[in-house]
């Protein structure tokens, strides 16, 4: 079936989405440092949105052939985890390396859609009894715009640690902006792309 190309740019416009633009560094330490199973911990107080990060980043491993255990289903928000207690978890998880990514800055940005109105005519011509033509003209205003967009954005710093060490062997930092109709799910999952990307692109996975 053949899709009219306007409607489908308007469906293209109704979907909520984001993009991600992301910057990273290796440890030169850990230049040959590379994982097959990782633990992601996004630490953010929302839950939901934590959830939803980290399944995008374990979706998105997987398709590596990568294995991945999320914090939401290990680490419980509200106790507090002694150093020891810590260790002996990611030892039972059997990862080697821990994926932190924690929120720099969030928000929205506001643009302002002036208003703007559009007048159609219709006119219809009609036969009169003696002959002649009588003309009637009806027009219709719309107005359009005059209103603020709210767009969301959010800044986000990633850590790749390794077990063995404890040290940091990756470093990156991303900044995420949304469509007028995305929200903030989106705007996370679009980073947890873009990690896994620049994970793969940096030779830290083994596929």
């Amino acid at each position: 079936m053949r899709r009219c190309p306007i409607v489908l740019a308007i469906l293209l416009a109704l979907c909520g989405c984001a993009t991600t633009s992301m910057h990273s560094r290796r440890n030169r330490e850990f230049r040959d440092a590379a994982y097959k199973n990782l633990l992601v911990i996004a630490a953010f107080g929302d839950l939901s949105l934590q959830e939803a990060l980290e399944r995008k980043i374990r979706d998105e491993l997987a398709l590596l052939h990568v294995r991945c255990e999320m914090g939401h289903e290990v680490i419980f928000p509200g106790k507090s985890y002694t150093a020891e207690e810590y260790s002996e978890l990611i030892d039972s998880l059997w990862v080697r390396g821990v994926l932190i990514i924690t929120s720099s800055g969030s928000g929205y940005s506001k643009t302002y859609i002036p208003p703007s109105t559009r007048t159609k005519t219709k006119g219809t011509a009609t036969r009169t009894y003696g002959g002649g033509f009588r003309y009637n003209e009806k027009s219709k205003t719309t107005t359009s715009g005059g209103y603020n967009i709210h767009k969301p954005w959010a800044s986000f710093v990633a850590e790749l640690y390794d077990v063995n060490t404890g040290e940091p062997v990756w470093y990156a930092t991303a900044s995420t902006r949304g469509n007028a109709f995305a929200n903030f799910k989106n705007v996370v999952r679009s980073m947890g792309e873009k990690t896994v990307t620049m994970l793969a692109k940096d030779s830290l996975l083994i596929r």
